[in-house]
């Protein structure tokens, strides 16, 4: 066997081999490294209304009614609609950040692929903006995102 292994070395042809599933097997190793040392994907953002019980929606579909946990993933804004009878609707922009750890990725295509698309590459930023009733009414405000969880005051 180390006979083998001594005659495997001396070839060109089995030392590439070699050393190509040693980069690869790394590779495949590493991958994920947002996920890794960035803490992986967003967790839900919680969110109430005052009053509760707005339907909450988005233009895929029907989430439910608050309060609510809702899991978001980046790198597109989120826009979210809360409806009440008797109040104005209400549109919640959560925006997202890449993560400077997602530049670890680029060398590695398999683990920017999954960070990509299971979004730790990306993290929700801390203000979102809050309109009422039309969006081009420009009747907006920033509300904040502590600690995944906001706050929407309906109104009349």
């Amino acid at each position: 066997m180390r006979v083998f292994f001594k005659h495997a070395l001396k070839s060109k042809k089995v030392l590439s081999m070699l050393l190509l599933s040693v980069f690869l097997g790394s590779s495949f190793m590493l991958t994920g490294c947002a996920t890794l040392l960035g803490g992986g994907p967003q967790g839900p953002v919680s969110i109430k209304t005052n009053p509760e019980n707005a339907k909450v929606s988005t233009d895929t579909g029907y989430y439910g009614k608050t309060p609510i946990s809702i899991k978001l993933k980046g790198p597109s804004t989120n826009a979210l609609l809360f409806q009440m009878a008797g109040y104005k609707d209400a549109h919640l922009m959560i925006h997202h950040k890449f993560k400077i750890i997602g530049i670890l990725n680029i060398l590695f295509l398999p683990g920017f692929l999954i960070d990509y698309l299971d979004g730790a590459m990306f993290r929700i930023k801390h203000n979102a903006q809050l309109c009422y009733g039309k969006l081009s009414s420009g009747n907006c405000k920033t509300v904040n995102i502590n600690n995944d969880y906001v706050n929407v005051k309906m109104v009349h």
